[in-house]
């Protein structure tokens, strides 16, 4: 009797070609993946970033025309000094690292302690300030460290510092 072939594929073609479609198309879904986690990491430093920049700044602006030296509390999580308001009189200014709550707060006069980070999602990990004295010559220095962290989303978290040294004004 003789063999007659068929056209066609055998089962063991089929399967092998069904098993490296199945590889190319995981590999590729992973890609994909991990491309929108590094897009949504990127949205994520840039949100940080900014809310840390606002920060800094605004503090380094108060601090920059505090009229008193600036005092250093709580092993530098707390800094207060006096500040000249647009009326002319003194005011006293607060800035603090709540480790509980994990926050920037503010206060102005004796008004209530305010966040200063404007996303329930960003919390300050850490954060310093450093008093340095001045002399005849110069007011003094204030350093700022804050490490800011993304927390709503553990496979996302991203934490970034942020540090600047504020020399201080004369005001009169």
């Amino acid at each position: 009797m003789k063999r007659r072939f068929l056209p066609g594929y055998t089962l063991i073609e089929m399967i092998v070609v069904a098993g490296l479609i199945g590889l190319l198309s995981v590999g590729i879904v992973a890609v994909f993946i991990s491309t929108m986690q590094g897009s949504k990491r990127a949205k994520l430093q840039a949100t940080i970033k900014v809310q840390g920049d606002y920060v800094i700044t605004s503090m380094e602006r108060t601090i920059r025309n505090s009229v008193k030296v600036p005092t250093c509390l709580l092993g530098g999580k707390t800094i207060t000094f006096l500040i000249k308001n647009a009326a002319g009189t003194f005011e006293t200014v607060e800035y603090s690292f709540n480790d509980t709550e994990k926050t920037l707060q503010s206060r102005v006069g004796s008004g209530s302690l305010e966040r200063m980070i404007n996303s329930n999602d960003i919390s300050v990990v850490d954060g310093l300030f450093t008093c340095v004295e001045g002399n005849q010559f110069d007011m003094g220095t204030v350093g700022i460290t804050i490490e800011l962290q993304y927390d709503a989303d553990p496979l996302l978290a991203t934490k970034q510092t942020f540090q600047t040294t504020v020399a201080l004004r004369a005001i009169p």
